[in-house]
C-alpha cells in the first residue's frame, strides 16, 4: 500500500498522463481503490493498460486534427473578376437576367397537402349532425 501511496504523491506533482497497472487480484485490490479515489485509471493487465495507453494517444491525435482548419481561400486561387464582369455585361446586353429570379416560397405543409388526394371514411363512417 505504501507503493501506491507513493505514485499518487507522484501523480500530484505531475502534468502528465499517469496510468498503473497493478498484477494480482486481491492483494493489490486496496491500491486499486486508493487510485480510484484519486482518478488515477488502474488496469489489471499490461496489454490491457497498453491498449488504453494506445486510445488516449490517438484521441489527441484526433483532437490535434479537428482543431486544424483550411485556408478560406487556396493560396493557388486567382479570380478573374474581369471574365465574370464581361459575361454579365454581355447578358445583360441581351436582355435576359444574368441570375434566377427567386419564386416565392410555398410552406412545407402546402406543398405535401396540396397533392394529397381527398380521402374518404368510407360507407360506414357519416358525418355527425
Amino acid at each position: 500500500m505504501a507503493a501506491a501511496e507513493a505514485v499518487v504523491r507522484a501523480v500530484s506533482e505531475t502534468d502528465g498522463n499517469v496510468l498503473t497497472c497493478w498484477i494480482g487480484e486481491e492483494a493489490v485490490s486496496p491500491a486499486r481503490n486508493l487510485f480510484a479515489q484519486v482518478g488515477i485509471p488502474s488496469y489489471e493487465s499490461p496489454g490491457i493498460a497498453v491498449r488504453a495507453f494506445l486510445h488516449r494517444v490517438r484521441y489527441r491525435q484526433n483532437q490535434e486534427l479537428l482543431i486544424q482548419t483550411p485556408r478560406s481561400v487556396p493560396e493557388t486561387f486567382v479570380p478573374t473578376t474581369d471574365v465574370a464582369r464581361d459575361a454579365v455585361h454581355k447578358t445583360l446586353a441581351e436582355g435576359k437576367q444574368p441570375w434566377p429570379i427567386p419564386r416565392p416560397r410555398q410552406s412545407w405543409w402546402h406543398t405535401v397537402y396540396r397533392r394529397s388526394p381527398p380521402t374518404s371514411l368510407g360507407p360506414r363512417h357519416r358525418p355527425c349532425n
